[in-house]
């Protein structure tokens, strides 16, 4: 946001420090969300934190995107409202295993497992992306990971 660059807060803290408190943001979102999940979604949360993390290559912020998502997939509606969307963003955070640490491969398999879990939608475009193939593919170890 443009209105954002120039804030006071922008120049007082260090890249560091405005991710530290990036993180602790999304912990406590991921307490809040579920005890205010209305305000979230009108506030179009979801949306602001799924381009949060397509946006992020720091893992500890992509760490805590993931926790949120893991809190909020479950709750009632929101699978519809992730949808596709959040699904392809976690295959896509598996499939790359060399891109991606143990922890955030283990978080998005988290994700998606909620998001699918009694929602053909979201299991339609899981298959239609070949992410059964993906998951299948995950089973097999190699001496290079």
């Amino acid at each position: 946001d443009e209105r954002l660059d120039q804030h006071v807060a922008r120049c007082k803290y260090s890249r560091q420090q405005a991710r530290q408190l990036q993180v602790q943001c999304l912990e406590v979102l991921a307490v809040l969300v579920p005890n205010c999940p209305d305000l979230f979604r009108d506030m179009e949360g979801v949306q602001i934190l799924l381009e949060f993390l397509a946006e992020q290559s720091e893992e500890s912020l992509r760490a805590a995107c993931l926790v949120v998502l893991t809190h909020t997939a479950a709750l009632p509606g929101y699978q519809e409202e992730l949808g596709g969307r959040a699904c392809a963003m976690m295959l896509s955070l598996l499939k790359e295993r060399s891109l991606h640490p143990f922890g955030i491969r283990q978080s998005a398999l988290t994700v998606m497992s909620k998001l699918c879990k009694d929602c053909p939608p979201n299991q339609q475009v899981v298959g239609e992306l070949q992410g059964v193939e993906l998951l299948v593919d995950n089973l097999e170890w190699s001496v290079e990971e």
